[in-house]
């Protein structure tokens, strides 16, 4: 499982916004957690721990609509290939690639919650 970003908070909210739920107790109901949880994840006092981040992140999903990937920073694994190997710089390569990546997408999913935080998410010509 890949981890949770520093801007979970801002993505939990990005949820709630997409599943077009307004306050924090009826999200939680929705996700089958308490209000007082979603709080918590949306200031950033708390994370989902580990064991449970699998369970969340798929729930968040499930209720926004928003690709699970959207809630994770995919964990880049330690090299296995001998040292200075060509299999190794081409897996440094391909890491290099993933983390440009990584940073684009971070830098597209931000702007999704600023426009959302805006009220210009889904469904805002609309209203």
């Amino acid at each position: 499982m890949a981890e949770l970003p520093n801007d979970f908070p801002a993505r939990v909210r990005a949820a709630r916004g997409y599943a077009g739920v307004s306050s924090q107790r009826d999200f939680g109901k929705l996700i089958d957690y308490s209000g007082t949880t979603v709080k918590n994840w949306e200031s950033g006092q708390h994370k989902p721990n580990e064991p449970s981040a699998p369970e969340v992140v798929k729930r968040l999903a499930q209720a926004s609509g928003l690709p699970e990937w959207f809630f994770t920073v995919p964990r880049l694994s330690r090299s296995l290939a001998p040292p200075g190997s060509a299999v190794e710089e081409q897996l440094a390569d391909i890491k290099d690639g993933l983390e440009a990546l990584r940073v684009e997408t971070e830098a597209r999913d931000l702007e999704v919650i600023r426009r959302l935080d805006e009220g210009l998410g889904p469904g805002a010509a609309s209203q």
